[in-house]
């Protein structure tokens, strides 16, 4: 379902065949489309599971409309921004080059949802790489202290996309497509066949060579993430660490060249040292969900928020609804979780919620948070 900013013309539904819909080297067929109420709902032909997609929108028939009769004239593109999946990051359009997220550079009122997904149309994004800030990791619950880019065309923004990014813009003499096979054979990544870089998501990758992806993506934005602790040192680690995946055949992301990359960037010492414990625990995962709790323990430094408790309507005999007093023996109460504050503080998937009587945990009582 892709759902728009004001209600649409049921009487116009657009061609199927105007959709393209990825994830990773696999395409969904579009069977049918149709139009209802602000949303735009897709039919498949295969079975469709949870997960995030990459969605290309070029009109060519039948155009979308509101029900003023303007028309969709422009296609539109659905990116995945992941380190885990970040959701309320801040998007910017790198209009000037710089490689700064400039202000005036904001797209307004657009950002990622709980699948690193958002809708960019061409006009917006032209010819220009996309920057990220700022959101929250929803696998970690950790806040995005990365700055994240792709070039123009990318339908994925990752710490591979960002490597990608700095070597091109970094090296005159090549093109963008050296730049991509200079990171996939030098970090030793394994894509599908079909698979390109450029709409390549770790996440999703179930393949066999989908773990060692992944974990050579977290290892780089660990990397990226505690070095800025300290202004100005992340952009010098990217720098170096783009300049050694060109300087060097193979590479192979453990704590001794990370150290090598941090000594070069003139990294302080004790960070150095940080940085390189941390990177020594995340390859010592041997499954997916290993990695996340690994980077997690490497990043995460805020503990979830308090939940709020309440009283269902029924168990509620007290004066007042804040009271939260009943005489009800069996009473049931709702556990009220923050999901969407940006500050590290919401809670993420796999955090633990623990019940207590008094002082006496309620061990069985236990529960891991799910999606």
């Amino acid at each position: 379902t892709i759902t728009f900013s004001e209600t649409l013309d049921e009487g116009f539904s657009p061609l199927a065949s105007d959709f393209t819909v990825t994830r990773n080297a696999q395409t969904f067929t579009v069977e049918s489309t149709q139009v209802i109420g602000d949303s735009v709902v897709l039919s498949f032909t295969e079975d469709l599971t949870e997960g995030a997609l990459q969605i290309e929108y070029q009109p060519s028939g039948s155009l979308i409309r509101d029900i003023a009769g303007n028309a969709l004239e422009i296609g539109f593109t659905q990116l995945i921004v992941s380190d885990g999946y970040i959701r309320s990051a801040d998007i910017y359009i790198d209009r000037d080059g710089d490689d700064e997220a400039d202000t005036s550079e904001l797209v307004s009122g657009v950002t990622t949802d709980s699948f690193g997904q958002v809708i960019l149309s061409d006009d917006t994004v032209g010819e220009h790489s996309i920057i990220i800030q700022n959101g929250i990791d929803v696998s970690t619950g950790v806040r995005n202290e990365i700055q994240l880019t792709a070039p123009s065309g990318y339908s994925v923004v990752n710490p591979f996309t960002t490597l990608v990014d700095e070597i091109f813009s970094s090296n005159e003499d090549k093109t963008l497509e050296e730049a991509e096979a200079e990171l996939v054979e030098t970090l030793g990544i394994e894509l599908s066949e079909g698979q390109e870089l450029s709409s390549y998501d770790p996440f999703s990758d179930d393949s066999d060579s989908g773990f060692a992806n992944l974990q050579a993506n977290i290892v780089v934005a660990s990397v990226l993430a505690l070095s800025s602790d300290e202004s100005g040192t992340q952009q010098e680690v990217l720098s170096t660490f783009a300049s050694k995946i060109v300087e060097e055949e193979t590479l192979t992301l453990d704590s001794a060249f990370i150290a090598e990359v941090l000594n070069d960037a003139e990294v302080e010492s004790d960070l150095i040292i940080q940085v390189r414990d941390a990177v020594d625990t995340i390859n010592t995962a041997e499954d997916k969900q290993a990695l996340i709790v690994k980077q997690a323990e490497a990043l995460d430094k805020i503990a979830p928020g308090a939940p709020d408790l309440k009283l269902d309507v029924k168990s509620n005999s007290g004066k007042s609804d804040s009271d939260a007093l009943t005489n009800d023996e069996d009473p049931k109460v709702k556990v009220l979780l923050d999901t969407k504050t940006t500050d590290g503080a919401a809670v993420a998937e796999g955090d633990k919620l623990e019940f207590f009587d008094g002082d006496t945990r309620i061990a069985e009582k236990d529960y891991i948070l799910t999606r």
